[in-house]
């Protein structure tokens, strides 16, 4: 027994030996399996346990953390080549849609360079007379030759004033303000501009003018010649043209109020004016003139809510006349402030009064200018000379009824009718109703003409047309036999789509020579531009598709994808389908010599296309354009070949496409795909504390067990020691 319990003692010491190279051993094992996992192992969780239990089994030593690493790669490894894969397939994707979107946009901007009329219809001008005008063309201009003679040139009347020491001096009328009246052309209606208070300088009158809704074409600025005395001169300019020329006198009568800057209150009783009534010259935003008449109230004065009350009987009811910051100002029915010039004036002979004769004279120091408003027709207008009596109203305002072409007052006859008795008698003019003989509603304005050998009160000190520096004319220009005048030197109605700009005078004897010709050169560059645009499409589309290809980020990026087959058919029907607006002999892009190859490329029989741009020109425009010029994605109208496909490849192109769904399709996967891969991590990282800590925990208690035996061992050991010595 003895001898058995030695020979056990000694199993063990070597048993233990043995347990120490197993549990080495199986740390290797254990390390190998680990690498094998990391290497995509295909070892199951169960062997993999298995080998961990025999490892713990066999003793303390193991790695713990390196155990509990490879179980979790285990099972995330397969689960994260997965998703990569998803992803790289989604970004793959993504690049190929991105070179799709590519050649098709180029294919896009092919098309739009031939999608308007204009980009056809490019002329080259052949000019032998350049130093004296200028031709462009546009894409009504047809071919052809033309004779050009220009024998004057069209220009605009200039006059300078009398001459001033300052620009802001002298004060011309005592600081008060006057008026400038301006007559153009053949009119007998002067425009009457109100010089505010304070601006009777040079300046101050030039900006007065120049901020006029009143002035018209005409314009001012304040020269400096350079003289050491009296160096300004106010300069009037107006437009070219023979019809543009202008009169301007001053007239200093008029001491009528500025309703445009009131020094009263918002009172509407405030009083503008004592003992007089006035006329008030008013346009709207750039319009036409509105001639009013401010009359005195019931006590002999005319108040702000007179002049607000006359304005507003007399303007559009769409319009209000109010005072706000000291100033009579219009606005809409909306409340908008509305750009108004308002010039006020004195003279006025009352001509709605009644004369104690039927011969009463007006005692006019001057001419004036009479318009009459029947019934609220049109005014008629004429021009009543000084002195004058109400005969001559009479006599001068039935030639204007009767020259006026207004059809309301045609027969309507003028008449002095004494509306009182023959011993008390009062006379008025009335205008008589031709059809039913009684009498029409008329108002009177009058003010003083400028169109008059009398001149009114003039501005001492100041002659706004001292000197002429250029009468105004017109150009005169004769175009293949053919003479023309024209108010302007810039000339578009005489050549047809063309516009001649007048520089200089040719010589009768010389005429200059245009010769307009038809470069089709832009046109086949942009038609080769767009063969090569869809056969660059073709390939990229082939290359995406094919599961062969060898194509570098791109190739058999799209195998299989349906997309890619729309986007395939959509661009042949494009290139082999009839124009919708074909021409009489060219109606589709195989009629221009451009046909599909073998391969499903374009190719280009240079000789044809440059036969259909010689002979069928126009065929070509309305095939591709349907003769139209900026045509927009939002039209109805057909467009051609190229505005059809311009609107069919914008939509492809756009954010509802089928290009750009598919590529937020594909993002949104990808996106989806990194949060899997973001949440696989974080159960790992949970999974992987799971097993360290519990595999540290037996590899404790193993640790433990493994002390004990020793503990055994050595007590075994000793007893017996103890029971040899007793034998």
């Amino acid at each position: 027994m003895t001898t058995s319990s030695v020979s056990s003692s000694g199993s063990t010491s070597n048993t233990s030996t043995a347990g120490t190279n197993t549990s080495s051993s199986n740390a290797s094992n254990v390390t190998a399996a680990s690498s094998s996992v990391g290497q995509s192992s295909t070892t199951g969780n169960t062997g993999l346990g298995q080998q961990i239990l025999t490892s713990l089994g066999a003793g303390s030593g193991v790695n713990v953390a390196q155990l509990a690493q490879s179980l979790v790669n285990a099972t995330e490894l397969p689960q994260q080549q997965i998703i990569n894969s998803r992803i790289t397939s989604d970004q793959s994707e993504i690049s190929g849609f991105s070179a799709v979107s590519y050649v098709v946009q180029e294919v896009q901007t092919a098309m739009s360079n031939l999608q308007n009329q204009s980009n056809f219809n490019q002329l080259t001008v052949s000019n032998t007379g350049t130093g004296t005008f200028t031709i462009s063309t546009t894409p009504a201009t047809p071919v052809g030759n033309h004779s050009v003679t220009i024998n004057s040139l069209a220009s605009a009347q200039s006059v300078l004033s009398n001459v001033f020491a300052s620009s802001n001096s002298p004060s011309l009328n005592n600081g008060n303000n006057f008026s400038i009246q301006i007559l153009s052309g053949t009119s007998t209606v002067p425009s009457v501009i109100n010089i505010p208070p304070g601006s009777d300088t040079p300046q101050g009158i030039v900006d007065a003018i120049n901020a006029s809704a009143n002035k018209g074409s005409l314009n001012a600025v304040l020269v400096n010649t350079g003289s050491s005395s009296t160096p300004y001169q106010i300069q009037l300019t107006g437009d070219t043209g023979a019809s543009n020329s202008f009169s301007v006198s001053t007239d200093t009568s008029n001491s009528a109020p500025n309703l445009t800057n009131l020094p009263y209150s918002a009172d509407p009783s405030s009083i503008v004016l004592s003992s007089a009534s006035f006329n008030v010259n008013l346009a709207l935003n750039g319009g036409a003139s509105n001639l009013i008449n401010i009359p005195v109230d019931s006590s002999g004065s005319v108040t702000v809510g007179d002049a607000i009350t006359a304005i507003n009987s007399s303007i559009s009811p769409n319009y209000t006349a109010s005072i706000a910051n000291g100033q009579i100002q219009i606005t809409d029915a909306n409340g908008n402030l509305q750009l108004a010039s308002i010039a006020s004036y004195n003279y006025d002979p009352t001509l709605s009064s009644s004369f104690s004769s039927s011969t009463a004279s007006l005692n006019n120091p001057c001419p004036f200018i009479l318009a009459a408003t029947v019934n609220g027709s049109s005014p008629v207008t004429a021009q009543i000379p000084t002195g004058a009596t109400t005969a001559d109203i009479v006599n001068y305002l039935q030639t204007a009824i009767n020259t006026s072409g207004n059809s309301a007052i045609s027969g309507d006859t003028v008449k002095m009718v004494n509306t009182g008795s023959a011993t008390n008698p009062s006379y008025q003019i009335q205008i008589i109703d031709a059809t039913s003989g009684s009498a029409q509603a008329v108002t009177f304005s009058s003010y003083i003409s400028a169109n008059s050998s009398t001149t009114p009160p003039a501005i001492a000190g100041l002659s706004l047309m001292q000197t002429s520096v250029q009468s105004a004319s017109d150009a005169s220009l004769t175009v293949d036999g053919v003479n023309y005048t024209r108010a302007s030197n810039t000339v578009n109605d005489v050549i047809a789509g063309a516009t001649i700009s007048i520089t200089g005078k040719t010589t009768s004897s010389n005429p200059a020579s245009v010769t307009l010709t038809r470069n089709t050169q832009p046109v086949l560059s942009n038609i080769q531009a767009l063969v090569s645009a869809y056969n660059d499409s073709v390939t990229m589309l082939g290359a995406v598709s094919d599961p062969k290809s060898t194509l570098a980020t791109y190739g058999a990026t799209l195998v299989g994808n349906s997309t890619v087959r729309l986007i395939q058919s959509q661009l042949q029907s494009i290139i082999t389908g009839e124009s919708s607006t074909p021409g009489t002999n060219v109606g589709a892009l195989w009629q221009l010599g451009i046909t599909l190859t073998s391969t499903g490329t374009l190719s280009v029989n240079t000789t044809t296309l440059n036969s259909a741009l010689s002979d069928n020109f126009t065929d070509v425009v309305k095939t591709f354009t349907g003769n139209l010029d900026n045509s927009t994605y939002y039209g109805n109208s057909p467009g051609g070949i190229a505005g059809d496909a311009v609107k069919t490849l914008t939509t492809m192109l756009g954010s509802t496409g089928p290009i750009q769904t598919q590529t937020n399709d594909f993002n949104s996967d990808i996106t989806k795909q990194q949060t899997n891969l973001s949440d696989l991590q974080s159960r790992m990282a949970a999974l992987l504390t799971q097993y360290t800590n519990q595999f540290a925990a037996m590899d404790s208690f193993v640790g433990e067990i493994n002390a004990e035996k020793t503990s055994l061992t050595s007590s075994f050991a000793g007893m017996m020691a103890m029971y040899t010595n007793k034998n």
